[in-house]
C-alpha cells in the first residue's frame, strides 16, 4: 500500500493524533532517544509529511515547493546532529519551523476535506493543535539563537542543549492561554509571535473545532 492511501482514510488522523503525543510529549521528554531512534522518527514523520503533501495537495505547483522544504527540513536536521555549527543551527530550526506548519496546514487541508465529519476529524483538528505548539516551539528557539536576550526566563531554561523544549512548553501554555509566566517575552518580535500564536489558541478551538463537533452530530442535534 503506498503512503498517500493512508491518506485516503480519517482514521489516519486519530493514529497521527497519538503518534504526535507519544513521540513529543512522553518520549522526547523522558528518554533519551538516542541518534538512531531520532533519525527513524525523524524518517517516519519525514515520509509521513511527504505522503500528506501529495495527498492533500495532488500535483499543485505548491506540492513540489512544499515536498523540497521537508527534504530540506530532514537532511539539515541530520547533518546538525553529526556537525552542529551555529548556521546549521539556526537553519534547522527556519526549516523545521517550516515544516511542522506544512504539517498544520496538511492536516487541515484533510480535517476539511470532502466528506461528512465525525470523531477521526475532529481528532485530525487536535493533532493540528498540537503540531501548531511545536511549529511556534522552533520559532521562539529560532529567535532566541537569532538574537539572544529574546526570552526571559529562570536560569538554565534557555540553555542552547534545552532551547526547543522549553521554548515548546512555552509555545504550549500560550497557545492554551494558562500563562505561567516562567518565561517571558522581551524582544518586540518575539511579543508580536506570541500575540499571534495566543490569538490562534482562542480562536481555533472556537471556530474549527466547534464546527467540526457540529458537523460530527446527527441532523437533529446539531441544530
Amino acid at each position: 500500500m503506498r503512503l498517500t492511501e493512508f491518506w485516503s482514510e480519517d482514521r489516519i488522523l486519530s493514529v497521527f493524533l497519538v503518534l504526535i503525543v507519544l513521540v513529543y510529549f512522553i518520549l522526547a521528554p523522558l528518554a533519551d532517544l538516542g541518534l538512531l531512534m531520532r533519525f527513524v522518527i525523524q524518517t517516519f514523520f519525514a515520509l509521513f509529511l511527504l505522503s500528506g503533501i501529495t495527498a492533500v495537495f495532488d500535483r499543485r505547483p505548491i506540492a513540489g515547493l512544499a515536498r523540497l522544504v521537508g527534504l530540506a527540513a530532514w537532511l539539515t536536521h541530520q547533518v546538525r546532529l553529526v556537525s552542529p555549527s551555529p548556521a546549521l543551527i539556526k537553519a534547522d530550526l527556519l526549516l523545521g519551523f517550516c515544516c511542522l506548519s506544512l504539517f498544520v496546514v496538511v492536516l487541515i487541508a484533510r480535517v476539511l476535506s470532502g466528506g461528512e465529519g465525525n470523531n477521526f476529524r475532529i481528532q485530525g483538528a487536535v493533532a493540528a493543535y498540537m503540531m501548531t505548539a511545536i511549529a511556534w516551539g522552533h520559532l521562539y528557539a529560532l529567535l532566541e539563537t537569532v538574537h539572544p536576550g529574546s526570552f526571559r526566563g529562570p536560569e538554565g531554561y534557555l540553555n542552547p542543549e534545552r532551547l526547543v523544549g522549553s521554548l515548546t512548553f512555552f509555545s504550549s501554555i500560550t497557545l492554551t492561554t494558562v500563562g505561567y509566566g516562567d518565561i517571558v517575552p522581551v524582544h518586540a518580535f518575539a511579543r508580536s509571535m506570541v500575540c499571534l500564536e495566543a490569538f490562534w489558541g482562542v480562536l481555533y478551538p472556537a471556530i474549527l473545532v466547534s464546527r467540526l463537533v457540529t458537523l460530527s452530530l446527527p441532523p437533529q442535534e446539531s441544530r
